[in-house]
């Protein structure tokens, strides 16, 4: 799977230029400049965006983590990871997302 990546500087950046009708998977740092990757990941679900989002963060804790996962992301990774455990991870949230769309698709 061939995936195109597109980097932000900041979340409001990020707020301009998202096209809703584009798929993707939204990779969030939790210390992130100005508005933080946790306020990003609960403005992006305000909006209804069906947007997967997995939150990393070099500061991680329980807490913290629990806080991303039940307000909906598909992932926490703290830092540092892997990147063949990001990449599996995109992977398996985009699958997550096309499969429903193809299915509707379909029918």
């Amino acid at each position: 799977m061939n995936v195109d990546v597109r980097a932000f500087g900041s979340a409001e950046e990020f707020l301009a230029a998202y096209d809703p009708a584009s798929p993707g998977c939204l990779i969030l740092d939790v210390c992130m400049p100005g508005i933080s990757g946790l306020e990003l990941q609960a403005m992006v679900a305000a909006r209804r965006v069906r947007l997967p989002v997995i939150v990393v963060s070099g500061h991680a804790d329980a807490a913290m983590a629990s806080r991303a996962m039940q307000a909906g992301a598909c992932d926490f990774l703290a830092k540092p990871f892997d990147d063949r455990v990001l990449i599996e991870r995109v992977r398996q949230c985009l699958a997550a997302v096309v499969r429903p769309r193809q299915d509707a698709a379909q029918r």
